[in-house]
């Protein structure tokens, strides 16, 4: 049997990064299998530094979700939601899907970073269940928050099938992500400007808006390094624009300075891109050692190297894509997490 439940979320649901796609994937599989699946859009634009008029309105939104009904909160609202989780959670039963936590996120100061820490300690201890996106997230969630292993889930992402990439004569780098400081692109860019004597062109893809400042730096960093006729910002692609980036890229490339899954890494395993990366939480157990290059966060000189090797080595490329379009065949199913999922709603109906 199935049981109504509610997904909330802060900000719309169309938002292209990996957490509201995860969302909405999920939203759109769970329906399409008979749950009845209420969505519900929380204001503001500041998460979770909310105004008292956002949150009034948030407080009546969820004032409105019906008793004993399953609610699935989205983990970067449950800090600006402490206020009226407690009554939410007593007549509700509430699952935080935590995709990266807030403390986490890079560049913010160590007093946020501790307020944050605090808060979703606070939160996640209230809550009757937690959804992490990958075991190794599901760990750091223990870890860090001390929720009880047997409170966790741990739901996957799914990838889509897609065809192999035909590339670009073996010289485009693509990176997706929208341009905040996690994704790491300024160590790209800083990479990049040392190997101006080999032929390579980088289409950064991704959204300018979540964090202008930081999108500033990139642009800035594009002039420093004299890269303007090699780097191409194509800001948020989405549908045909985006599978044709990957279609014509020839290595994916993403240093993340933190990732607890990495949707990206394995949409570029389903086309067969060997991808450069980082040592960044999941991102080791996300991105199998055979179709990847790997350096610490933040080391611009190894990720040099590590592109140069990848660029001028026409056999190591070959090797690394080969492994990957291998391992297309492995990567999981966006039908697995929709399953994953209504097990984990059906523990909470139960109240396990």
């Amino acid at each position: 049997m199935s049981y109504p439940a509610h997904f909330v979320v802060p900000g719309s649901l169309t938002q292209r990064t990996g957490g509201y796609r995860y969302n909405a994937a999920v939203i759109q599989g769970l329906t399409e299998k008979g749950w009845l699946i209420g969505v519900h859009e929380l204001p503001g634009d500041t998460w979770p530094m909310l105004s008292r008029p956002d949150r009034a309105e948030c407080a009546r939104i969820l004032d409105t979700l019906p008793d004993d009904s399953l609610i699935v909160l989205d983990g970067l609202a449950i800090s600006g939601l402490l206020e009226v989780l407690p009554e939410l959670t007593a007549r509700t039963r509430v699952m935080a899907l935590v995709h990266c936590p807030l403390f986490r996120e890079t560049g913010i100061s160590p007093a946020l970073k501790a307020r944050f820490l605090e808060e979703e300690t606070h939160a996640l201890s209230l809550v009757q269940r937690v959804v992490a996106t990958s075991t190794w997230a599901g760990g750091d969630v223990v870890r860090s928050f001390g929720v009880p292993r047997g409170k966790l889930g741990v739901v996957e992402p799914g990838v889509a099938p897609a065809p192999p990439a035909v590339g670009s004569d073996g010289k485009r780098l693509l990176c997706v992500a929208s341009l905040t400081q996690r994704k790491g692109q300024l160590v790209l860019l800083q990479a990049l400007g040392q190997l101006k004597a080999i032929p390579w062109e980088l289409h950064l893809v991704g959204s300018p808006d979540r964090d202008p400042g930081y999108a500033a730096r990139v642009r800035a960093a594009i002039q420093k390094y004299d890269l303007s006729d090699r780097v191409t910002l194509t800001g948020e692609l989405a549908g045909e624009a985006l599978d044709r980036a990957y279609h014509e890229a020839d290595v994916f490339v993403l240093p993340s300075w933190y990732e607890t899954y990495g949707m990206v890494f394995t949409e570029a395993l389903a086309r067969g891109l060997p991808v450069v990366t980082t040592r960044a939480g999941a991102v080791p157990s996300t991105v199998p050692e055979a179709a990847r290059l790997i350096v610490e966060p933040g080391d611009a000189e190894g990720l040099a190297t590590e592109l140069e090797r990848v660029l001028t080595d026409h056999h190591l490329r070959a090797q690394l894509a080969d492994a990957a379009a291998e391992l297309r065949r492995q990567l999981p199913t966006w039908d697995a997490a929709v399953h994953g999922f209504a097990r984990e709603l059906a523990l909470l109906q139960r109240g396990s």
